[in-house]
């Protein structure tokens, strides 16, 4: 049986794959609205029906999406603030903006 938290994961992975789908769908819609927009003759195109097909289905998939993966994913998330403490202080961050005063090689050493 697995863990609550495995469970989680799980369905987050999912949920951010379907995210990916979704993209992808949306970049579709939008070649789709710019092959139409370039076959308009004499002020006449006939394809905005196809235009506002696949405008609103992106709109629609994204906004649907977003919602998806706010509701499942991003509020559930947790900052593991010793590791991230750990990490800014191993960070080159900090010695980048200390190297002009203590020299490259002293702040290489206190990275290591």
């Amino acid at each position: 049986m697995l863990s609550a938290a495995t469970r989680r994961l799980r369905f987050a992975a999912n949920l951010c794959e379907s995210v990916i789908q979704v993209a992808a769908h949306v970049v579709g819609c939008d070649a789709t609205i710019t092959l139409c927009g370039q076959t308009g003759n004499f002020e006449l195109n006939v394809t905005m029906p196809v235009v506002t097909l696949k405008l609103l289905e992106a709109i629609e998939f994204t906004a649907n999406a977003i919602n998806a993966l706010t509701e499942k994913c991003v509020i559930s998330i947790e900052a593991n603030e010793p590791h991230c403490r750990e990490l800014v202080e191993k960070g080159l961050t900090r010695v980048t903006a200390l190297a002009p005063l203590i020299g490259y090689d002293a702040g290489r050493g206190r990275c290591a």
